[in-house]
């Protein structure tokens, strides 16, 4: 083959996208998942705080339409709840509704990442301890832009995939454009993206023309944000020292370093739970397993981005410190579950064995969540 073209496609069946049991299993997940959300969603009411607030920008949004180009929140999160009015009529439900929807689709969309990885079996428990997650669940049930967000994030790794693999480019790049400028026009994170796509490409042996393509995808809304709102480059270290401030608002303050470590990984071990955390720090090694240099690059790419979200949430607990926001570990959290889930690949095809299990860590998180609730 030629160097520099793109990987041939893997089978169906290494993806996870094949055989109706999977796909009925699957289905039979997403439906779980949007039940238990939404029946979060009205037995609670979304206090007041970001939330409502970004609910409120979005209706004005729609009052009166305009290109956002200020302030420090990406301007996306905005449009996008503004458009949700459109059908339906109440603000703040308009903005639950678009994060029950993303919640829901994502438990969908990590289970294929997973099972592209380490196998179907694995796929469907990634998804199913996504689905429990209560952190997901919470947010999922919220008018915040968390859970919409993460969709985005990882749709556009699924794109990323699919560009690496697809001998014509024309629609994985269209997908990555789209999920790219949806995911880094809502949260920071997203901006790892930038270069961790490229590289994923590179590693994946589709060329240096594709990935610059990738590139060239997701580069206008960091583009236009940067030149617009943040006044530069600099501006980016601004807008983070800015969120980070902001704790002390509500008594927070910047801490060492080690006790920021201390804070970042207890939050996570809370939001994870403490089984799966566990299991993920054994599945480092999974990735490892991977076969085939599409395989090696997926694996890759989604530890660096693990990594990048672990980073951020250190930064953000040492700046931060007790006014750290669970929710900022969400991230880093469902990248994490992938990781949980393969390192006991071998259980999920054991029958009554992996059921037990996925039922037992989601019941360990799910304890951990009840003895320390998050902050929204």
């Amino acid at each position: 083959m030629p160097q520099g073209s793109p990987t041939p496609p893997e089978t169906p069946a290494a993806l996870g996208l094949a055989g109706r049991r999977w796909t009925a299993a699957l289905a039979l997940l997403v439906v779980l998942a949007a039940a238990l959300r939404l029946g979060v969603a009205l037995a609670t009411v979304d206090i007041p705080g970001d939330g409502p607030s970004r609910a409120a920008l979005g209706y004005q949004w729609l009052e009166a339409p305009r290109l956002v180009r200020d302030g420090h929140w990406l301007p996306l999160g905005e449009v996008l709840l503004g458009l949700a009015n459109l059908a339906i009529p109440d603000p703040l439900w308009a903005a639950r509704a678009v994060s029950l929807a993303a919640g829901s689709a994502s438990v969908a969309v990590l289970a294929i990442l997973a099972a592209g990885l380490s196998g179907r079996p694995t796929g469907l428990a990634t998804g199913f301890l996504l689905a429990l997650l209560p952190m997901h669940v919470a947010l999922s049930a919220t008018a915040l832009i968390d859970a919409p967000a993460l969709l985005f994030l990882l749709l556009a790794l699924l794109a990323a995939r699919a560009l690496a693999r697809s001998a014509r480019s024309t629609l994985p790049l269209l997908g990555l454009a789209l999920a790219g400028a949806l995911a880094t026009g809502t949260r920071y994170e997203a901006w790892l993206l930038l270069p961790l796509v490229p590289l994923h490409q590179l590693l994946a042996g589709a060329g240096l023309k594709r990935a610059l393509l990738a590139l060239a995808a997701l580069l206008p809304l960091p583009a236009f944000w940067t030149a617009t709102a943040l006044g530069g480059p600099s501006g980016l270290l601004s807008a983070f020292t800015y969120v980070t401030a902001s704790g002390s608002s509500v008594g927070g303050g910047a801490v060492p370093p080690a006790e920021g470590l201390w804070l970042g990984s207890a939050k996570l071990v809370t939001v994870l739970g403490p089984a799966s955390a566990t299991l993920a720090l054994a599945g480092l090694a999974a990735p490892l397993a991977a076969t085939g240099r599409a395989g090696r690059a997926d694996a890759m790419a989604g530890l660096l981005l693990l990594f990048g979200c672990l980073g951020l949430l250190l930064a953000l607990a040492i700046g931060r410190g007790t006014s750290f926001v669970d929710r900022y570990a969400l991230p880093a959290a469902v990248l994490a579950l992938p990781l949980a889930a393969a390192a006991v690949r071998e259980v999920w095809t054991a029958g009554r064995r992996g059921v037990v299990l996925a039922f037992a860590l989601a019941a360990a998180t799910a304890l951990a969540t009840w003895r320390e609730p998050p902050q929204l």
